[in-house]
């Protein structure tokens, strides 16, 4: 079987490694989009680089028969690449698509088997959120997560997560990236069991744990070994009050020896969530908005965190948004396919949201005042 390869990392060249070992598998060159390596040999692998005009070729004169995206780019890149070879004309059958489970519990590769990794087997999520705290201790005027409004302290329990993940694994192969967040998510002192359930379940999947930072000092040595045993990152975003300790914060996390991104795209600000009144169509504001912020939440399942918080925005202020979820029940779908078309679906709320202006209207960071939404100003929230 004669193919070739595309999206060579760091990553993946032990996944190249195996499968030139292979005696049925002949690997004839690396496709890549970057023009400085056309023409030029892979040094570890002593694969030439072609262009993907070139890879057409080949595959239009049989020299070819198909073409492995390597997963570990990440599923977007694998995804984007797919486009847009099949609009050069290459056949959707064409394309071997693993997930990263396909490769990482396989040492060795036949034909058989590169021939499952069809892109109707892919079934990979980029990106999976879950609160495991709603509230938080910021209270940022215009949270789209709407955690400055939730009245009190609202955990998740672990082991209805672990339920929802278990649910979800039978229609999802493989899931890129799973956020643990919140709200604040170290306010909920069990965390720990909610990165174990994780990592039991979806055990290829990069683990973040998204946090203001405010209680990363507090950590114990214990809880950092934790982290580091389980492959955790932070992803930490650095809100106004908390600029003066980045520096010190970011030493921590590097003495620590965890990974970690810091969102140096500082949040000094914030932009109202909705739009007042109905301003676009669903459909058409659905299209715009990137819908990659899969929320996990009681059973239900929604492609961002405005629709499956709203209904403590309704609370708070007395509104009426539609609290309406594309997927109300993980046990009622089908397959990948049908969770995928749900998520993709437009939704009443979608004709409210600021996905159009939330990239350029914006109002000064501000924290939510004491004394509930007769301090308050709705107006923070929505655009008029």
């Amino acid at each position: 079987m004669r193919i070739a390869f595309r999206l060579l990392t760091d990553k993946s060249r032990k996944l190249i490694n195996r499968l030139l070992e292979s005696k049925d598998i002949e690997i004839v060159c690396l496709v890549d989009g970057n023009d400085k390596k056309w023409g030029t040999i892979d040094c570890e692998s002593g694969l030439p680089y072609v262009s993907p005009y070139k890879f057409l070729d080949l595959y239009e004169a049989d020299g070819i028969g198909k073409i492995l995206i390597s997963p570990y780019s990440g599923a977007y890149t694998a995804l984007d690449v797919v486009d847009e070879m099949m609009g050069m004309g290459i056949p959707r059958e064409t394309f071997l698509l693993p997930a990263i489970p396909d490769v990482e519990q396989k040492k060795n590769f036949t034909e058989e088997d590169l021939l499952q990794f069809t892109i109707d087997n892919y079934k990979t999520l980029p990106r999976l959120q879950y609160h495991i705290a709603d509230h938080c201790n910021l209270n940022c005027v215009s949270c789209s997560h709407f955690s400055s409004l939730v009245e009190g302290e609202r955990f998740i329990d672990s082991e209805e997560v672990k339920q929802d993940l278990t649910k979800l694994k039978r229609l999802v192969k493989h899931v890129e990236r799973i956020d643990i967040l919140g709200g604040e998510p170290f306010l909920n002192k069990d965390w720990k069991k909610f990165v174990e359930i994780t990592r039991g379940i979806f055990s290829f999947s990069e683990i973040t744990i998204i946090t203001n930072g405010t209680l990363i000092q507090k950590m114990s040595d214990e809880d950092w070994e934790f982290i580091r045993q389980n492959d955790v990152c932070f992803r930490m975003s650095l809100y106004k009050p908390f600029w003066k300790k980045a520096d010190e914060i970011g030493r921590v996390l590097k003495e620590r020896g965890v990974k970690y991104i810091v969102n140096f795209r500082v949040i000094s600000d914030f932009a109202p969530v909705f739009l007042k009144g109905k301003r676009y169509d669903s459909v058409v504001n659905r299209r715009n908005c990137s819908g990659s912020c899969n929320q996990l939440y009681h059973g239900k399942m929604a492609p961002c965190n405005v629709m499956m918080y709203i209904r403590y925005f309704n609370e708070y202020w007395g509104t009426h948004f539609p609290e309406d979820v594309p997927v109300e029940e993980l046990d009622s779908i089908k397959d990948f396919d049908e969770l995928v078309e749900c998520l993709n679906r437009p939704m009443d709320l979608c004709e409210h949201c600021n996905v159009e202006l939330r990239s350029q209207v914006h109002g000064k960071w501000e924290i939510m005042k004491p004394g509930g939404k007769d301090n308050n100003d709705i107006g923070k929230w929505i655009y008029e």
